[in-house]
């Protein structure tokens, strides 16, 4: 008997060390201690992040009023950020910030329409962005008479910004289609024009760079040395006031047959309260279903955007089963 015993306590911890390890192998330990909020802390003056408004002298533009967020990137030359919302039926708001964080323009895109810079360019025209502006759709210039591929190919080589629009791209009710003739645009001796034509040899599209802003991706109760200068020589700071720690999760590898091959690290999850600092104010706002991450890489659900020149910054949250949450923010 007591051999079956033991052989039954090997099975059972075999099998406990082998569901162990199929599950991720999660941490074994006690909770870490809870961390008491600040003296004077009041989470009444945190509304939540979705309510985010102006305050004071600080300038608050909610970018959902123009459509869903899906990306923003930075024109270097113009020193102008344009933000890329979904506005329903395949069109795309775009949404054009000076280098103060001011909204200096909008434009609704096509699905075809595409940046190439300062550039936005569709099958009819283009925008054209400066520091203070957008303007209206200005047509592309057509060339009406014959090219040879040598010329068209001439044509790109001397061109600072080309794209190609393929025939299988247009409208199936258009004559280019009917045709499968592509669109090349080109901007030509500083003049966009447009060849209606279809050759064999591929030409490399210039002049799409996508510039990024510079991101913080933590907020922790004490702002580094290098996030204190990061935006705008220290003009703006974001920093983790207080996080009420509601649950536990203990870190684990990825489970056996994951589709993400991702663990989860280890956090305390609850309500997040951040102070964002903009010159000489500040504005509060809280998280709920917030995770502050204790292992791992560190949180990304929370990212301030911004660069040394520029006198505003994005505050981005993208959450667990949240909306996407995304504010320019400025003080003079």
């Amino acid at each position: 008997m007591k051999i079956l015993a033991v052989i039954l306590a090997f099975i059972f911890m075999a099998l406990a060390i082998g569901y162990w390890v199929l599950s991720g192998a999660p941490s074994i330990g006690v909770a870490p201690r809870k961390t008491p909020p600040p003296d004077g802390f009041d989470a009444t003056q945190f509304p939540t992040i979705s309510e985010l408004t102006s305050n004071g002298s600080i300038h608050v533009v909610d970018l959902s009023q123009f459509g869903t967020y899906f990306e923003h990137y930075y024109i270097p030359d113009v020193k102008v950020t344009y933000f890329i919302l979904f506005a329903g039926d395949d069109l795309k708001s775009t949404v054009f910030v000076n280098d103060k964080g001011a909204v200096i323009g909008t434009i609704t895109q096509k699905p075809s329409s595409f940046p190439m810079g300062r550039y936005f360019i569709d099958y009819d025209g283009y925008h054209e962005v400066t520091a203070s502006g957008v303007s209206t759709l200005i047509p592309h210039q057509l060339i009406k008479e014959p090219l040879s591929a040598d010329a068209l190919k001439r044509m790109i080589e001397e061109s600072t910004h080309y794209r190609k629009y393929s025939w299988s791209d247009s409208d199936r009710n258009s004559p280019d289609y009917a045709a499968k003739l592509d669109t090349h645009l080109m901007r030509h001796q500083g003049v966009w024009k447009k060849v209606v034509m279809t050759v064999e040899e591929y030409h490399d599209w210039k002049g799409t760079n996508f510039t990024d802003l510079d991101v913080q991706y933590r907020a922790d109760r004490t702002v580094s040395d290098e996030d204190k200068a990061r935006f705008y020589n220290g003009k703006y700071t974001l920093q983790l006031t207080h996080f009420d720690q509601q649950d536990y999760v203990r870190g684990r590898g990825a489970p056996m047959g994951s589709p993400t091959g991702q663990g989860t690290p280890e956090q305390w999850r609850g309500t997040g309260y951040y102070t964002l600092s903009a010159g000489d104010e500040s504005l509060n706002f809280s998280i709920p279903n917030d995770s502050l991450i204790l292992s791992g890489g560190g949180r990304v659900s929370l990212m301030l955007g911004g660069g040394a020149d520029l006198d505003f910054v994005v505050l981005r949250h993208e959450g667990r089963g949240q909306q996407r949450d995304v504010f320019v923010v400025s003080s003079p």
